[in-house]
């Protein structure tokens, strides 16, 4: 489909590429926040000036999240002196300035370890496995991200304006939007609450405009699960919709990949991007294995979203993360061939 409609395109050119980049990337003085960030204890925290530092930097991010491009890339910060627990606590610490931590999962984890688990759970969500996700969208409304240690091989972050993407469809498939408009419901994957539907009782929309502000909402495993579990197909309409979504969110037009290294943080508008990661390589000395730290926030006044995005109402209209559950973990345990 796309060798029909590419003349309207640009791809993202190394030079492009390079400029996606500088617009993104914060770089620190390393001997500054970084300092006050990792290596300063909670008592000098606490003083005045560096609290202030903190929340200056806070700010900045806020507003490029909420108001501007929509993803921030942090470097310059030195994480050597501090063992994991302790580098979490601060990282937690700092996305906290920006919004409400709220659970990523059925386990609870308000401070996520993004590694690979199959080890011991074979059926591990997305960000507990090693292989290639679809590209998608989280839960919150912003998404915070810490490299702790990068894979050994792989592990690319890649990402797809919601916008763009919207924008391509109405000028090349208009006939296509409809259905992403309408949406359809999601299976939550043994993560509803007891009492609950496993499967949303409303269609979940992968495009929605509110009061002016438009967003996206895409799982497609959650929708391929839902019509399994159904005995159903997909909508052909909807079934064309996505499959056109995924060839152009992935492709060299509108696909923007990049690496996170040892110390960088990641955050963005979980509304206005697709997000996934290549397959990774994991060093056999466990010490040495790829870890990202995950932070959920809810922002205060941050966009205005249609109810129907939230897959998990029970917390706080979507906005509150996944109701944690004794015993249960997140699992992808469906065979959907």
């Amino acid at each position: 489909m796309l060798n029909e409609e590419n003349k309207i395109f640009r791809k993202i050119s190394d030079k492009f590429n390079n400029e996606i980049y500088s617009q993104c990337v914060i770089q620190l003085d390393e001997h500054n926040v970084s300092r006050i960030m990792f290596e300063l204890s909670h008592e000098e925290i606490e003083h005045s000036y560096v609290d202030s530092e903190l929340k200056k930097l806070a700010t900045d991010i806020y507003e490029r999240i909420k108001n501007g491009n929509g993803i921030v890339i942090l470097k310059g910060m030195l994480i050597n002196e501090l063992n994991e627990t302790e580098l979490g606590e601060r990282f937690l610490r700092f996305c906290s300035l920006m919004g409400t931590p709220v659970s990523q999962s059925v386990m609870g984890d308000i401070l996520g370890r993004v590694e690979d688990m199959t080890h011991i759970d074979p059926d591990a969500r997305g960000y507990r496995n090693k292989e290639e996700l679809f590209m998608h969208t989280d839960q919150p409304d912003m998404v915070c991200m810490l490299c702790v240690r990068p894979a050994q091989q792989g592990g690319q972050s890649k990402f797809a304006s919601a916008l763009a993407l919207h924008e391509a469809i109405k000028k090349t498939r208009p006939d296509l939007l409809p259905a992403l408009y309408t949406g359809y419901p999601y299976h939550r994957l043994n993560e509803h609450p007891l009492g609950a539907s496993e499967i949303t009782e409303h269609n979940v929309p992968i495009f929605s405009e509110y009061n002016g502000d438009l967003s996206i909402r895409y799982l497609r495993f959650n929708m391929l699960a839902t019509a399994f579990a159904r005995k159903e197909k997909i909508p052909l309409p909807l079934n064309k919709a996505i499959d056109y979504i995924d060839e152009l969110s992935t492709s060299s037009y509108f696909c923007w990949i990049t690496s996170l290294e040892k110390g960088d943080m990641l955050f963005f508008n979980n509304y206005l991007f697709l997000h996934s990661r290549t397959a990774f390589k994991d060093s056999k000395d466990p010490a040495k294995k790829r870890l990202m730290y995950r932070v959920w926030l809810a922002c205060e006044n941050f966009r205005s979203i249609r109810p129907e995005l939230a897959v998990h109402p029970e917390g706080a209209g979507g906005r509150g993360g996944i109701s944690p559950q004794e015993g249960k973990r997140p699992r992808f345990d469906y065979d959907l061939e």
